[in-house]
């Protein structure tokens, strides 16, 4: 793991401080030193939690806005970028990303095991991948399904915490359909690791940047327990 100082950052090397490697850092510093057009897919998940009282939401909006031009600038054109959004941001958070990017559609993911949140209507259920593209209308590199289903599994039988765990095999089927083996895939908000976890599972090299130093512990010891799987293909 990286140093999160500003004297740590500015030690950092591409490509070998940075491939394959969780770096601890403010994304807004860390995506500056990551070379124009060097990223095939950016899969992230703003942290803007659903419910959880200590995400500051209009300060993480302001965060991804601001890092949204880094994003685009590393992105490969005709590179795919998806991003993970519960059902209420969903309108502020297309406004932060079209300027730069095309939108393809939404990808749902199902959660088809457990009540979910609470949300407006009573139970929440499913989360939107919102798939854009650089420079062209692409097709994803593999076709599968707009809604991918999958169980929820509790991260404490694991013996870790996180305010809001993503599942390692949605993730996976995301990568694979828009990704080759090979290809490089940024997660600049990757929280408890699950897209760098899932390029690993599926042989992709990965960047994860997350500025919160416990959980890029945890990324850490996920990915050590975490092998190449190439029976996961679609």
């Amino acid at each position: 793991m990286s140093d999160n100082s500003l004297d740590g950052l500015a030690k950092l090397k591409w490509p070998d401080d940075f491939i394959d490697k969780v770096i601890c850092g403010d994304c807004l510093k860390v995506l500056l030193y990551i070379p124009d057009e060097a990223i095939d897919l950016i899969l992230i998940d703003p942290p803007w939690a659903l419910g959880k009282k200590e995400y500051d939401i209009e300060k993480q909006m302001n965060t991804f806005c601001s890092a949204m031009p880094c994003l685009y600038r590393v992105l490969k054109q005709n590179g795919h970028f998806l991003c993970d959004m519960g059902y209420t941001e969903i309108f502020k958070a297309n406004d932060i990303i079209a300027p730069y990017l095309i939108f393809r559609q939404p990808i749902i993911l199902y959660c088809n095991n457990q009540i979910g949140h609470r949300s407006f209507a009573g139970w929440n259920h499913f989360r939107l991948i919102l798939w854009y593209c650089k420079g062209s209308k692409r097709p994803p590199v593999k076709k599968y399904r707009d809604v991918i289903e999958f169980p929820m599994h509790s991260s404490k039988k694991e013996g870790w915490t996180y305010p809001n765990p993503k599942d390692i095999w949605s993730y996976c089927k995301l990568i694979e359909m828009f990704s080759n083996e090979g290809d490089m895939v940024l997660d600049s908000f990757m929280g408890s690791g699950t897209t760098a976890i899932a390029a690993k599972k599926t042989g992709r090299h990965f960047i994860g940047i997350e500025i919160n130093p416990e959980y890029c512990k945890i990324a850490e010891r996920r990915l050590a327990q975490t092998a190449y799987q190439p029976e996961l293909a679609l």
